[in-house]
């Protein structure tokens, strides 16, 4: 597993990266609707858990470099009785504080206040170029008057290119679950109907595992459907002496 000193030396490292007296903004992934009033399961944008290990979405993460020292701040959501209620527990300000090692951490409430303050101490700006929605536009109308705009997103990209051994383990670990998938679905495939309960066979060996997320949609393609590069319907039925492609994954703690 990755450890909190892991997170804490991440955000030391882009910090290093960073310019003086520039600010660093990552937001947390958004919320999908599905329809009406369900959502997508969520899943955290990926720069933004590599940053600081928090799952939860409507949160961001800030780095702030002056010309002799560091800071980094968390913000989270308040904790809601009543909306956890419907979408479950929150960490909450008081206990991020303990689990995640931020030299401050404050409610999601707070963030534009405090950004629209540290952005007056600040020179130059980082954040993700890839995200485009509302609160990165607040974000840049806030920033008008720096001197750049610098692109968050390739300083991570760059850093995650490099895996610890503990980000190692875990790729092992999705590797060793995918192969098993796999090769449950070579065994029964030939006593199977249609490609949909074939997905389902290598899916459930990805969550009886502990790998909750797909890496990718699946592809298990049989016969001529193979021929579509992108084939994800999965619906069709098994032909007996054709060939089955299967394209799937798991994602194990990212």
């Amino acid at each position: 597993m990755i450890t909190e000193k892991e997170y804490t030396k991440r955000r030391k490292n882009l910090a290093n990266k960073m310019k003086k007296h520039s600010v660093s903004v990552l937001f947390s992934a958004e919320v999908k609707q599905r329809s009406n009033d369900t959502e997508y399961p969520y899943r955290q944008n990926s720069n933004f858990y590599y940053l600081s290990g928090f799952k939860e979405d409507n949160a961001a993460v800030v780095i702030v470099k002056k010309a002799k020292k560091v800071k980094t701040y968390l913000f989270v959501q308040k904790k809601d009785k009543q909306q956890e209620l419907w979408s479950g527990k929150r960490v909450g300000e008081k206990k991020a504080k303990k689990l995640f090692k931020f030299d401050k951490v404050f409610t999601i409430d707070t963030f534009e206040l405090k950004i629209a303050q540290i952005l007056k101490e600040s020179l130059h700006l980082y954040y993700d170029f890839t995200m485009e929605d509302v609160r990165v536009e607040k974000l840049r109308e806030k920033a008008k008057q720096l001197l750049s705009y610098e692109n968050l997103a390739y300083e991570i990209g760059l850093a995650r290119l490099y895996k610890s051994q503990a980000e190692i383990s875990l790729i092992k670990k999705a590797l060793s679950i995918t192969k098993d998938a796999h090769h449950k679905a070579m065994s029964i495939a030939k006593v199977l109907a249609t490609e949909t309960e074939l997905q389902a066979e290598i899916e459930y060996v990805f969550k009886k595992n502990g790998a909750y997320n797909d890496a990718y949609t699946s592809i298990v393609a049989c016969g001529n459907n193979a021929n579509t590069l992108h084939y994800i319907k999965n619906d069709a039925k098994l032909e007996k002496d054709k060939l089955i492609l299967i394209d799937a994954g798991c994602e194990y703690e990212y």
